[in-house]
Order: C-alpha cells, then sequence, then structure tokens
C-alpha cells in the first residue's frame, strides 16, 4: 500500500487507535444496579482467568467504572476529531 499516505504524510503526527470494550446500561437504571454491574465486571477483570484469555488473544484487562469510562470516551472523541475533519472536511 505504497500509494497510500501515512498519517504523518497528510499532517496528522499521530493518531492512536483503541477499541474499548465497554458495557453499557440505559440511562434511568438505578444507581445500585450500576454499582453491582460495575463490582462484577471489576471482579472478573481481576480474574487471572480472564487476563489469561485475553493476552491468548493479544489484549488485557482494564477496567474502568462508569464515571472513569464515560472520561476516556470522550478524551477519545476530542483526540479523534483533527483526524475526522481532515478526512470529512
Amino acid at each position: 500500500m505504497s500509494d497510500v499516505p501515512s498519517f504523518g504524510e497528510l499532517g496528522i503526527p499521530f493518531a492512536a487507535v483503541s477499541s474499548p470494550v465497554i458495557v453499557f446500561a440505559p440511562k434511568d437504571t438505578p444507581p445500585e444496579v450500576v454499582a453491582a454491574m460495575e463490582d462484577a465486571l471489576e471482579q472478573i477483570a481481576a480474574k487471572p482467568e480472564f487476563a489469561e484469555l485475553l493476552a491468548s488473544r493479544g489484549t488485557g484487562p482494564v477496567y474502568q467504572n462508569g464515571a472513569d469510562a464515560k472520561a476516556t470516551l470522550s478524551a477519545m472523541k476530542e483526540d479523534a476529531a483533527p483526524l475526522v475533519d481532515s478526512l470529512t472536511n
């Protein structure tokens, strides 16, 4: 693909690409249900067996609670904005 310019050649110095797996719940989910889901997911992410399974697929567990995941998604959106703008304008 030598005829396809790199991000650097397009004037984009860095493009971080990530594809997190995030569990969502409806907006009106009771806080105690959200807390129980977060606790269960954190426990799963901490299991060595889960880490081994993910490692066999070239990745690893990174647990974030809802607030942290929301912040991560916001940062990803902000980071991707220049790339999206350059591709759509």
